[in-house]
């Protein structure tokens, strides 16, 4: 049976522990759905990530998927705050030691985490290209941005990365 759940946004990790002693090695990630309340529709299926630790035991932390993180991210009103944050799971998640399937938790029955950590963690910049026939700037972040808090004003175009000798803003 699955206890309790913490959910890290900021490092994008999901700790969920057990009753018993669980088979790491029978995972399935992807039979994880992370949802914003009991009965919800907005909500994510995990695809994968990686997990730790690798043995039996009585829980277990997956590192997120950028792709899914950046999904989860993106949903307005979900994983917001613990009481954004539910988890369902299928019987096919996970087995214990004698091979029984897991009690599932269904979206009438979903499971509010214990503990959530907001996304304190700023985008950064990586790349950027700039079209000036079209006057167009396409620029790529470390993670999901909330377009509409894009301030054109704040950026800066200037000819060399140090001691620039023209500037554009």
């Amino acid at each position: 049976r699955l206890t309790s759940i913490s959910f890290s946004l900021n490092e994008g990790n999901l700790r969920l522990q057990f009753s018993e002693t669980i088979d790491i090695l029978s995972l399935n990630i992807d039979q994880i759905v992370i949802q914003s309340s009991v009965n919800s529709s907005n909500f994510v299926t995990l695809s994968g990530g990686s997990v730790s630790p690798t043995d039996a035991a009585t829980e277990f932390t997956v590192k997120l998927l950028d792709s899914d993180l950046n999904e989860i991210k993106h949903k307005d009103g979900l994983a917001v705050s613990n009481t954004t944050t539910y988890i369902t799971v299928t019987s096919e998640l996970i087995k214990d030691m004698a091979g029984n399937e897991l009690a599932p938790t269904t979206n009438e029955s979903a499971l509010v985490v214990s503990e959530f950590v907001q996304d304190t963690t700023k985008p950064k910049l990586l790349s950027y290209t700039l079209d000036m026939a079209l006057g167009m700037i396409t620029m790529n972040f470390s993670e999901t941005v909330e377009v509409d808090s894009l301030d054109p004003s704040a950026f800066t175009l200037q000819d060399q990365a140090s001691t620039p000798t023209s500037e554009y803003a």
